[in-house]
């Protein structure tokens, strides 16, 4: 025996080894599996109709929960979720209801979840969910905030408030209409919202802060030295216009105010922005603060940048594109098409495709016809960009797709055979430059399939595979075979290559009928494309591409938009 045979015997026991451990592994966590709450995003809270709920962490209080108000759990491996509650009369913790287990929305979420809707309007002081395995032991429980409810009424008096925009500091902020006047100082970094009486709320600008801890101590350091008797101040993570936040809450004396005053303390890029109760109505303190949105400083300097296409992307001819993209300190764009040809072409040929488009719309449809394309730009191949230009086509403030994306002819159907299926209740098209097999089985990918149809590329070299099936069993069952298959490839792909194996996973529509996308992107580069029919029958429609040979990319597209489900 020579060394090359000897190695190739020892590659094998690797891969033997390797899917049995692999398999040793699925089936352990599958006898094991973890039961316990979703510690990074253990609950939703969903109201009813237009209402929504203030969360004010570390406070108490009655909060009155609407009939139909929701509440998800989110963990793993329940058995059952328990509501219980201190109505506000009695003060003792009564159980209220059962959480309901809901099926999964999407294919990327992960774990379960289990909802419970109030029956009736509810008074309550306290409310807590306690969650347990499937033999009725308790794993976890779940001490709801104080909520305060805000109604569409309250939002809508929000809506029609004044806005304050500071442009040199970026920010902008609604107030009630009751105050006359805003002061600023200090070069805008002071901004005082009340009357020419009295002061109500204050916003201060701190720049270079690096960290909240910074900004604490920031915060801090002016009411410590007030030296006021029996001063506790009180801190509080929150969230101000989607970036983290401190609250500061202590009891203030000056003014001839006395009562509970906040300063909510929140950084971008750097500078720090305080907003502060002085005189107002704690109440109008936060609606003020919901409305707090960041926006461009005169310091920005204006750019743009394209998103979409960005390379790798087919447009096909007749069919309709968005071409979307960022920028800031612009007012209109021209969106212009560059035809490179050849990948080392040092410059491309290009015309214009829309004409002083507003920038802060960020989008612009485009209907791919030849006639609405410039007559250099009519060539379809593998070498186009997109370029956004400032309207003035001033090309020092402008960005093009990063990559190339291509521009190929629509595929004519009309000569196209069907493949109708009365038993399952479907039919598509397909090509006859395909070779068509109803009786091939082949091996099954994800555990108990049937193929119903198959199409291969060319005679003696299968470049390209099209596999219609029907797996039966439920979704949830095939998104778990999905899962074991990505985790055995990867122990093969782990041992074997040194490396993690790339999959992607998306939604799709296909015939009217939601579904979802399973991209294997590596040796074998296949999508698996699946639609629930009902709760024991996916459609699985499976292809693969090997090579370049043909336009076989766009010839599959066009079969699944053919898909029709039949009545």
């Amino acid at each position: 025996m020579n060394n090359q045979d000897f190695s190739k015997i020892w590659i094998w026991i690797i891969v033997i080894l390797a899917i049995i451990i692999g398999g040793a592994i699925l089936i352990y966590q599958k006898a094991s599996p973890v039961v316990a709450l979703n510690e990074s995003n253990p609950w939703l809270f969903i109201p009813v109709g237009d209402d929504y709920m203030v969360i004010h962490e570390g406070q108490s209080g009655v909060v009155e929960y609407k009939e139909g108000t929701k509440i998800q759990v989110n963990g793993f491996n329940l058995g059952k979720v328990e509501f219980w509650a201190t109505p506000a009369e009695s003060g003792e913790d009564v159980p209220i209801g059962t959480a309901v287990k809901r099926e999964k929305a999407y294919l990327e979420e992960k774990g379960e979840s289990w909802l419970f809707a109030f029956p009736s309007d509810q008074t309550v002081s306290n409310l807590l969910a306690i969650a347990f395995d499937s033999k009725g032991n308790e794993v976890g429980r779940i001490n709801f905030p104080y909520f305060e409810n805000v109604t569409k009424e309250e939002r809508e008096k929000v809506a029609n408030w004044e806005t304050y925009k500071n442009e040199e500091y970026g920010y902008e902020i609604k107030y009630s209409p009751s105050y006359s006047k805003v002061y600023e100082a200090d070069q805008m970094k002071e901004i005082t919202i009340g009357n020419p009486v009295m002061f109500y709320y204050r916003i201060s600008i701190k720049e270079n802060v690096s960290s909240l801890n910074e900004l604490r101590s920031l915060m801090q350091e002016p009411i410590e030295k007030l030296t006021l008797p029996d001063l506790e101040i009180t801190w509080k993570d929150t969230i101000v216009s989607g970036k983290k936040a401190i609250e500061m809450s202590y009891e203030n004396f000056a003014g001839g105010y006395t009562g509970i005053t906040h300063q909510t303390g929140v950084i971008k890029d750097s500078t720090a922005y305080i907003i502060i109760l002085i005189n107002g109505s704690e109440i109008e303190y936060y609606q003020m603060l919901s409305t707090l949105r960041f926006i461009g400083t005169k310091k920005e300097e204006p750019y743009i940048k394209v998103i979409s296409p960005n390379g790798g992307e087919k447009w096909i001819i007749e069919d309709t594109y968005e071409i979307k993209w960022n920028s800031s300190g612009i007012e209109k764009v021209n969106i212009v098409l560059e035809n490179w040809e050849t990948p080392e072409a040092g410059w491309p040929t290009s015309g214009g495709m829309a004409e002083n488009i507003p920038a802060n719309l960020g989008k612009y449809s485009f209907s791919m016809s030849l006639e609405s394309l410039p007559p250099a730009l009519r060539q379809p191949n593998n070498y186009f960009k997109i370029r956004i230009v400032k309207s003035d086509y001033n090309y020092s403030i402008s960005d093009r797709s990063d990559e190339f994306f291509s521009i190929v002819e629509p595929v004519g159907t009309s000569d196209w055979k069907t493949y109708k299926n009365e038993e399952y209740g479907f039919e598509f098209k397909y090509s006859p430059s395909l070779i068509a097999n109803t009786s091939f089985q082949g091996i099954p990918f994800f555990g108990n399939e049937k193929t119903l149809f198959f199409l291969i590329g060319r005679h003696n070299v299968i470049d390209f595979s099209f596999r219609v099936s029907m797996f039966k069993g439920s979704l949830e069952l095939l998104q778990n075979s999905i899962n074991d298959y990505k985790e055995q490839l990867r122990e093969i792909y782990v041992q074997l290559e040194k490396k993690e194996p790339q999959f992607g996973e998306s939604t799709i529509t296909i015939g009217g009928k939601s579904g979802f996308v399973f991209v294997d992107k590596n040796d074998f580069n296949a999508e698996f494309f699946y639609i629930p029919l009902d709760n024991q029958n996916v459609l699985l429609i499976g292809k693969g591409e090997e090579g370049e040979n043909g336009n076989y990319e766009s010839i599959s597209n066009e079969m699944l938009s053919t898909f029709r489900f039949l009545e």
